[in-house]
């Protein structure tokens, strides 16, 4: 009886935590969260190291620069294990630049995962118009200072 309660506990915890969670898809270069137009992309395709986020009248709103690297693996090799080591892993990260206020903020989201957090944090006034204020917050939650990580490469001749 005891697990029948602690069950029905669970799964009422996690339809509570479902019916929250926001819908994203990302479809011909539109984003929608909960089946509803929120945002438009251009230029991003898979090779592209930039990209144009626009509101729904086609105005560019954020720049995405996207960058990577490679560093020295941090995590150090067990030696009980025979899972090959990587010494090298990638550091990902994309620079977002808004454009109509000056605001710059790295962060490390996938693109579903950036405007499920842009949307969560209301960056986005109805009209389409940036919210200043809230991009500001969205920046000081998100950012990241990978560039700052970045190993220096030093050439001697």
């Amino acid at each position: 009886m005891k697990s029948i309660r602690t069950i029905v506990v669970i799964l009422t915890f996690m339809f509570a935590f479902n019916a929250q969670a926001q819908k994203v898809k990302i479809k011909k270069d539109v984003a929608y969260v909960d089946k509803v137009e929120y945002l438009k992309f251009d230029d991003c395709g898979t090779f592209s190291a930039s990209c144009t986020v626009m509101n729904l009248d086609d105005e560019d709103v954020i720049i995405l620069q996207y960058h990577s690297f490679e560093k020295p693996n941090p995590v150090a090799r067990n030696p009980k294990s025979k899972a090959p080591y990587q010494s090298m892993v990638t550091e990902s990260y994309a620079e977002l630049r808004f454009l109509d206020i000056e605001l710059e903020c790295e962060v490390q989201l996938t693109k579903k995962k950036l405007i499920k957090a842009l949307y969560k944090s209301k960056v986005f006034n109805k009209d389409g118009t940036v919210n200043k204020e809230n991009a500001e917050k969205f920046a000081r939650k998100y950012h990241r200072n990978v560039s700052g990580n970045r190993p220096t490469l030093i050439i001697t001749n």
